[in-house]
């Protein structure tokens, strides 16, 4: 048989594979081929349509089922079957987990050379539904070019998928989307759109306090005139009335300006209620409040957001006379939270609106060992001249470059904790600090976003 594009196989699902595809085998011509799928689970027998003929592999689309997985449940949301978003909903949350734990163990083996180290279970999420505390929704079409509001359609980079109960913020949540989405229809309001710079809608953010029950609206519109500040005033009030257990305290209309040579412009101003969201964490019995604003980052998942900096404090040990580095400090939270713990915390980040938003947390919690410094962590680092006990790395998903690799080495800090959304790149630059002066005493995943395929992964490592 001749393999091309126009040719149907069927196959058996083995095994997922990250990001979010999976694995079957297909023999041809003697030789066994590796098949990446767009979804499907292990135990799922399938037809499928070649995409990509490649060497080594294939890639193909899911065409039909023909036997499900005896993994496989009913998804609980109605938008399963379109969304992009939670394309892990129809797998047994146990099983989740069991697959999450092997993918840090086959990527810190594989890319990372590492073997003799712990692999902790990973900690699970309690609440599989309703946990993030951040949705942002997108203004748009949907494949028969009708208005919606909600998130991108499964395969489908630009339609918009129209979203009437999404299972990942709150109820609340769901009744300001879908308020605001009849007020937009009501008013004429045209969705944005990028390739021709024109029309009003872009976006559509909704942050909760999940500890302080509160709720701050970001209405973001393009450079158009906006004519209707008072009826979106008046509309908030109307929907907290319909709210039951949280309020909406806080709603920002964000007017965002793009025009051709010159630098992009966003525009806050509010239009109602308090400056900031205020919300509460606690971890190990200590308490810390935190002032949010629009554009600040805040881990998504609050509660599972206090296990992981529990874990972090726990795995240091510290006993309240060390010097601890925290690189790619953000907005400070695992900072605040360690200097309970320690004598004195220095954080480094880039973002001078993240700096801002730790300094304005350390300031309403009263803490004052602690020093935030705003730049490149490779170029700062070196400035910081009190040795450290510990060093906490946290970087984006890029993971490190290898420069600042060994100006942390240099400093021969006898523990480093390095926490990562992407194991890829951290087993990449685990390999480097094991190659050098430090081992890999263990790991313990985290399972952040329940229903995805995402995982957060804690290193720990020590001193040869």
């Amino acid at each position: 048989m001749n393999l091309n594009k126009s040719t149907p196989i069927t196959l058996t699902i083995e095994k997922l594979a990250f990001p979010g595809k999976s694995i079957a085998y297909l023999t041809h011509n003697e030789n066994k081929m590796v098949v990446f799928l767009d979804e499907g689970l292990p135990g799922d027998q399938i037809e499928a349509q070649i995409s990509k003929i490649k060497k080594n592999y294939l890639e193909a689309k899911v065409t039909k089922y023909l036997k499900n997985s005896p993994e496989k449940i009913t998804p609980k949301c109605i938008h399963f079957e379109k969304c992009g978003g939670c394309i892990w909903q129809n797998l047994i949350y146990e099983n989740q987990l069991k697959y999450k734990n092997e993918f840090v163990a086959e990527t810190l083996k594989h890319l990372g050379n590492q073997e003799n180290y712990e692999l902790k279970k990973i900690i699970p999420c309690d609440n599989q539904f309703y946990y993030r505390n951040k949705m942002e929704f997108s203004f748009g079409y949907d494949q028969e070019n009708k208005f919606s509001i909600g998130l991108h359609q499964k395969h489908r980079k630009y339609d918009i998928l129209n979203i009437e109960n999404c299972l990942l913020e709150s109820e609340e949540s769901n009744i300001i989307r879908n308020e605001i989405s009849t007020f937009c229809q009501e008013k004429n309001l045209i969705p944005y759109n990028f390739k021709e710079n024109s029309g009003l809608l872009r976006s559509l953010f909704i942050r909760e306090g999940k500890n302080t029950k509160e709720i701050l609206v970001n209405f973001a519109i393009s450079h158009e005139n906006f004519e209707f500040e008072e009826a979106l005033i008046k509309l908030i009030e109307k929907i907290n009335q319909k709210l039951k257990e949280k309020q909406v305290t806080s709603l920002y209309l964000t007017k965002i300006s793009v025009q051709k040579g010159r630098r992009t412009t966003i525009e806050e101003k509010l239009l109602f209620g308090n400056k900031i969201l205020p919300e509460e964490m606690g971890v190990l019995d200590k308490k810390l409040k935190f002032a949010i604003h629009p554009q600040s980052f805040f881990q998504p998942n609050t509660i599972q957001a206090q296990k992981l900096y529990a874990e972090i404090i726990k795995s240091l040990e510290l006993k309240g006379s060390e010097i601890v580095y925290d690189l790619f400090c953000g907005t400070g939270t695992i900072s605040l939270f360690t200097a309970l713990f320690t004598k004195k915390v220095y954080g480094i980040e880039l973002s001078e609106d993240a700096i801002h938003d730790a300094i304005e947390n350390a300031k309403l919690n009263q803490i004052k060992n602690i020093e935030f410094i705003c730049g490149d962590c490779t170029k700062e680092i070196k400035n910081l001249t009190e040795k450290p006990d510990a060093i906490i790395i946290d970087p984006p998903r890029s993971g490190l470059n290898e420069k600042l690799i060994e100006k942390i080495i240099a400093y021969n800090s006898p523990k480093i904790l390095y926490v990562s959304c992407n194991p890829a790149t951290q087993a990449r630059d685990l390999k480097i600090f094991t190659e050098k002066k430090y081992k890999l005493k263990f790991a313990q995943p985290i399972d952040m976003f329940p229903n995805t395929y995402h995982i957060e992964n804690i290193a720990y490592l020590e001193k040869k």
